[in-house]
């Protein structure tokens, strides 16, 4: 994107991830700084014109981008406080001469929703569960008592998060309704330049006795028009790209949602049809603001994350959110699945070596020990539901696990390892494979539990368990005997 010049200073760009394009560009410009991953999701948005939930905590700039969005696109806005608004303020008075004639009719005000091109749903999580139903139907259909709201383009809605006193969970029919759920960037997550943009900043509500003198945003008529341009470009080119990309890339975003289906319905996560119609559109209209032309998906990989990251509504919700671990096991494990880059099934279950990067290993060990189990309990549990004709993968990937883990440096908790390896003992008396094979595993497994005399008696006891079921038994058990204790 081209820069543009404000008070001498180039507009600044955000890398987002891997892959696609840079934002922030149009944000800074408005004066909001730190906010390069909003305004990717907010441009989405726009070209969809699906409805969109921003979180944040107070001061996250919610309502601030909502109106200056609105203000440089020329439509007309209107901010409705969920928390406070009653029914007449977004319908009008009924009209008493309709009513005299068997019809109801209603008069509008400023503030009723019947020409606004543009709305805020703002504090809804504090919204009125009768009310919350109201807005049900505006975000659902737009319309209101059942009369289409004919002017009505973009729906966004905010909320605090829900650990607010006085801030309610979504209801799941309200929720889902959101096809975008962003949670807003706290300034003090921010790099120090864009703190310092943050602090320096003057908002429209902000000083009104000096606002003009210290005002950091913009705000001409030359800097709006250029950004109302660009803005139309990118709307208009991601609309054009979209039908491309949905041309090119259906079928592979379908099986990668298929696979997130299943894997969130063995773990008794509830997505519904309208849910993943709403993400093939967002990944696709992902894909097209980033400009992804590649023929291999499995390019896209860091793009579809980054959606993946806004498409699901469980930070709304009051049903425990999937761990970030999980979302990128699933995540990766889908992508392997739509390319065919592996053997893995439709089911979300183990059925084939899975990868493991240093940088992912060292992720895991900087977890507490709590979250280490959990996340390494997920891992066996998912691989001890391999099918028996590929449990060899699923054993030689718990130990190419631990081997990485050791190599990289980085240290699990003891509790963690001693499960691991618990398992290891225990799952290799069951399964059938090459007898070569079998003494390599061993001898891995042993390599890696050499010094720690528990781990060694734990193995040997597991391995005393197996019986005649591999002729390499008896050559495993020396194997064992030979470690020092």
């Amino acid at each position: 994107m081209e820069a543009v010049e404000v008070r001498n200073k180039k507009m600044k760009t955000e890398v987002i991830g891997k892959g696609g394009m840079e934002w922030g560009q149009i944000f800074y410009a408005l004066g909001f700084a730190g906010l390069g991953r909003v305004e990717e999701v907010v441009v989405a948005s726009l070209i969809t014109g699906e409805a969109i939930l921003l979180i944040g905590r107070h001061g996250s700039a919610k309502t601030a981008v909502c109106r200056e969005i609105a203000k440089i696109m020329s439509l007309n806005f209107h901010a409705y406080d969920a928390s406070k608004s009653v029914f007449e303020d977004v319908i009008g008075f009924p009209n008493p001469k309709s009513i005299h004639n068997g019809m109801i009719e209603y008069t509008p005000t400023a503030i009723s929703m019947w020409d606004k091109e543009f709305v805020l749903v703002d504090e809804l999580s504090r919204a009125q569960p009768q009310m919350q139903n109201k807005w049900l139907e505006v975000i659902r259909s737009r319309t209101l008592m059942g009369k289409k709201l004919e002017n009505l383009k973009y729906i966004f809605a905010a909320m605090n998060p829900t650990e607010y006193i006085g801030a309610m969970p979504l209801d799941d029919a309200l929720a889902s309704r959101f096809a975008f759920v962003v949670e807003m960037p706290d300034v003090q997550t921010m790099s120090d330049e864009d703190a310092t943009n943050v602090i320096i900043n003057i908002g429209d509500d902000d000083s009104p006795g000096m606002n003009s003198q210290l005002r950091g945003r913009p705000g001409n008529g030359k800097v709006h028009a250029i950004l109302k341009a660009r803005l139309e470009t990118l709307i208009k080119d991601g609309r054009e790209r979209c039908r491309v990309i949905d041309k090119m890339h259906r079928e592979k975003i379908t099986k990668y949602l298929l696979f997130c289906m299943r894997f969130f319905g063995d773990r008794a996560i509830h997505i519904d049809g309208r849910r993943l119609g709403m993400m093939r559109r967002s990944i696709t209209t992902f894909l097209a603001i980033n400009d992804f032309s590649q023929m291999d998906f499995y390019l896209a990989e860091p793009i579809v994350m980054r959606a993946m990251a806004v498409i699901l509504p469980f930070p709304a919700m009051s049903q425990d959110r999937p761990s970030k671990e999980m979302l990128g096991m699933m995540h990766r494990s889908a992508m392997d699945y739509a390319c065919k880059k592996g053997a893995r099934s439709a089911n979300g279950r183990f059925s084939s070596e899975d990868a493991f990067s240093n940088e992912r290993i060292i992720e895991v060990a900087g977890m507490e020990p709590e979250k280490q189990f959990k996340f390494v309990n997920a891992h066996v549990e998912r691989h001890s539901k391999a099918e028996p004709n590929l449990m060899e993968n699923a054993m030689t990937d718990i130990v190419e696990l631990c081997l990485a883990i050791n190599k990289s440096g980085a240290k699990l908790d003891h509790d963690v390892l001693e499960h691991l390896f618990d398992y290891s003992a225990s799952v290799l008396g069951l399964v059938e494979i090459n007898n070569d094979h079998f003494i390599e595993l061993v001898e891995k497994v042993n390599t890696f539990n050499q010094g720690n005399a528990r781990q060694c008696r734990n193995f040997r006891s597991a391995l005393a368990k197996v019986g005649d079921a591999h002729d390499a038994v008896d050559q495993a058990k020396g194997i064992v005997e030979q470690i020092p204790v």
